[in-house]
């Protein structure tokens, strides 16, 4: 991750340890107190960092790059196809992460993994080894972390359609101490992401099936 990169993220962060410190100022506590104080700094800590991480471009985090593993006709002029043709660095990681999602969903049916609709592991690869890179510099030396996407469009008693993600930095004895969420929209519409479905495995679910666009990102601080 590059000076810049690290510079726009900490200023945020440090907003959340400011906070913290106040408490600790402010008020004489004992151990029990000591504990929620240390719970509500980890909280703190935890918005800020998702949020930071979330808005920042991957070009202020240093950059990736990657080759897209598909080209298919069928999705000409949709904005799967679109994704993998533009350039990315000016996008966010919160726009990366939801095209990440829609690039590599997995379709299960009756217990059978058709693995991914339209594989784009490379980008999938390079993502996860940036925010690695990112989440230990930010947290790994304060707290151990469990940073997770995951997205389940569908789900019925024949078919599944999910994804999902865990980047993890913990210790053995850990002991979780926060959990921060954000929910992101799945950038497709239920009508195009059926059209999708239908032109890589057929007409295989029920008409008019509704999906759920809701992307779920999580991160959780754990004590060293």
């Amino acid at each position: 991750m590059n000076e810049r990169g690290l510079g726009f993220t900490a200023d945020i962060l440090i907003l959340a340890i400011l906070v913290s410190l106040s408490f600790a100022i402010l008020f004489s506590f004992n151990q029990a107190e000591a504990e929620i104080i240390k719970e509500r700094y980890a909280a703190s800590f935890a918005r800020n960092a998702l949020l930071a991480l979330l808005n920042c471009t991957a070009d202020q985090l240093g950059g990736f790059s990657y080759q897209a593993g598909f080209r298919v006709p069928e999705l000409d002029g949709l904005i799967i196809q679109d994704m993998v043709s533009k350039n990315f660095y000016h996008k966010d990681i919160r726009q990366l992460l939801a095209e990440d999602v829609l690039l590599n969903l997995k379709l299960k049916i009756v217990d059978k993994t058709i693995d991914t609709i339209w594989s784009n592991e490379d980008m999938n690869k390079e993502l996860t080894a940036l925010l690695k890179i990112v989440l230990d510099e930010l947290v790994g030396s304060r707290f151990g972390y469990r940073f997770s996407v995951k997205a389940i469009p569908f789900e019925t008693d024949l078919a599944k359609l999910d994804f999902n993600l865990v980047i993890e930095n913990l210790s053995s004895s850990g002991v979780r101490l926060c959990s921060e969420t954000v929910l992101l929209p799945l950038p497709i519409s239920n009508d195009e992401l059926m059209k999708l479905l239908e032109c890589r495995v057929g007409p295989v679910l029920p008409l008019g099936l509704e999906m759920d666009p809701t992307i779920e990102v999580n991160l959780e601080f754990w004590s060293r």
